[in-house]
């Protein structure tokens, strides 16, 4: 089971819960911005679906770049999981940086 939607403008618009097929391994969050760069005011865009596999993690696309997050749990793709690791990542590599500065300064 995952998540599902299509091209909507926010995460709270993807709450339904979709039964995937046999073969379906991943539960895939799209995030895409769609005139990035063009000028324009950009828009998010959020898909949700059950997948065979886990597509390219970036993707390009005329005036539309897109991040993927896959999961292979059940309703795993609540808000694009990977993407909130990769922040705990880096907020933990922050506070570790500071850490080390406040002792090398000596404070």
């Amino acid at each position: 089971m995952c998540y599902t939607c299509q091209g909507e403008t926010s995460n709270k618009y993807c709450m339904q819960i979709s039964m995937c097929a046999k073969e379906d391994r991943y539960c895939v969050t799209i995030k895409d911005v769609v005139g990035a760069g063009s000028g324009y005011k950009p828009k998010n865009r959020i898909s949700k679906m059950c997948s065979p596999e886990c597509p390219k993690t970036i993707m390009k696309q005329g005036k539309t770049a897109a991040k993927v997050f896959c999961c292979d749990k059940l309703l795993c793709n609540v808000n694009g999981a990977s993407s909130m690791e990769i922040s705990y990542s880096m907020i933990s590599m922050g506070i570790l940086a500071n850490f080390i500065y406040i002792f090398r300064s000596g404070l």
